[in-house]
């Protein structure tokens, strides 16, 4: 029988890939749904690792995730991030709360964000306040799925707004010769 540290890291593993695919989305929509479904493997993991803060505030996560589909009104926002500090605020336990909290008041303002690059910015954020909590508690499988995310929404980031760069792939957005500014 496996322990729940096994399943935990295997959930976390799912979770990553996952993660790191849909941050090469460019369409909204499936790139929320993907961080959704990603966020419950991921809060899973963190549940059967013992840290349940951190578990809840991504279950918060993927819910915010699933809602911005759906609408971007502000109110909403603010609901989402009320929910983080008040899951940081029963669950307080240090650095180890800190990190999941500002990390996921960030990961709010990103899902709710009708700009994608504004939305990279934000999660790019998140995800260095990630690796470091992951660090912090020590999942191995964490640290690795947040650093990959990490340099996903990294490399997404420099595909689609930054013009000076290495080529992908000949159809990638800023190098296709119908969409370039001439």
């Amino acid at each position: 029988m496996m322990s729940l540290f096994i399943w935990s890291q295997i959930l976390a593993g799912i979770g990553m890939g996952i993660s790191i695919t849909a941050a090469q989305i460019k369409n909204p929509v499936v790139m929320r749904v993907m961080f959704f479904i990603s966020a419950l493997f991921r809060g899973t993991h963190f549940i059967f690792l013992g840290v349940p803060q951190a578990g809840i505030i991504t279950f918060v996560t993927g819910s915010r995730w699933l809602s911005s589909v759906f609408t971007h009104k502000k109110w909403v926002m603010v609901f989402f991030i009320i929910i983080t500090f008040v899951a940081g605020w029963f669950n307080h336990a240090g650095i180890i709360s800190a990190l999941p909290v500002i990390a996921g008041v960030l990961g709010t303002l990103a899902a709710f964000s009708d700009n994608d690059r504004r939305m990279r910015i934000y999660l790019i954020i998140a995800m260095i306040l990630w690796v470091i909590h992951n660090i912090v508690v020590f999942t191995p499988v964490g640290i690795l799925s947040s650093v990959f995310f990490l340099v996903s929404m990294m490399i997404g980031y420099e595909r689609f707004y930054h013009y000076n760069h290495i080529q992908f792939f000949h159809d990638q957005p800023v190098h296709n010769q119908n969409t370039e500014k001439k």
